[in-house]
């Protein structure tokens, strides 16, 4: 049985992930948003057997990481690598345990619960900067239900996808297809309650 936290924090990492695009080279805007300034709320997450993508998300004083689970199958805990400095590679800096899963829809959430020194990780520490790790998550403002885009408009991609080690990629395109379902997550597990 999944959460519905689970279905709301999916539906906002696919919009994020749809919404967004970085640059590493200067700063770009895409949409209307400095992708530069958005960049560290994309994350490297890693395994001992490989690496992915996945968005960084407030939830009260609690960050957790929306990611494909494909990445992350049979690991309850994962490293989480981010942008310290947007010209840089993701720098390995936090831990993260795993919440719940969908197989039907190939996601997986985590919460990003301390860094690999031990400091304890809160949303209001990283949001403002104040974090040991020096890493800021920067605020990001979802679009509603009336703004989500559609076939023929322009997005912007980011990710982590293995192509150029541990720098984030940039990538423009269009979208071609839209389905729209409800979630049903009969066959989600919840690991932790």
């Amino acid at each position: 049985m999944c959460s519905d936290r689970f279905h709301k924090v999916s539906v906002i990492a696919v919009m994020v992930s749809l919404l967004f695009g970085i640059s590493l080279s200067h700063s770009v805007v895409a949409q209307g948003f400095d992708v530069d300034a958005l960049a560290p709320a994309i994350a490297q997450v890693r395994t001992p057997t490989g690496t992915g993508s996945g968005s960084l998300i407030v939830e009260g004083d609690r960050v957790t990481l929306l990611t494909n689970r494909h990445v992350v199958v049979g690991y309850e805990e994962v490293e989480v690598a981010v942008l310290l400095d947007v010209n840089e590679p993701a720098v390995p800096t936090f831990k993260a345990r795993l919440l719940s899963f969908s197989p039907d829809y190939d996601m997986a959430l985590y919460h990003v619960y301390e860094d690999l020194n031990g400091a304890a990780v809160r949303a209001s520490d990283l949001l403002a900067g104040n974090h040991p790790s020096g890493f800021t998550l920067p605020m990001i403002s979802l679009a509603s239900e009336q703004e989500i885009l559609g076939r023929g408009e322009s997005i912007a991609i980011l990710g982590y996808p293995g192509l150029a080690d541990d720098e984030l990629v940039y990538t423009t395109g269009i979208i071609s297809s839209v389905q729209m379902q409800e979630i049903d997550s009969a066959n989600d597990t919840s690991v932790v309650g």
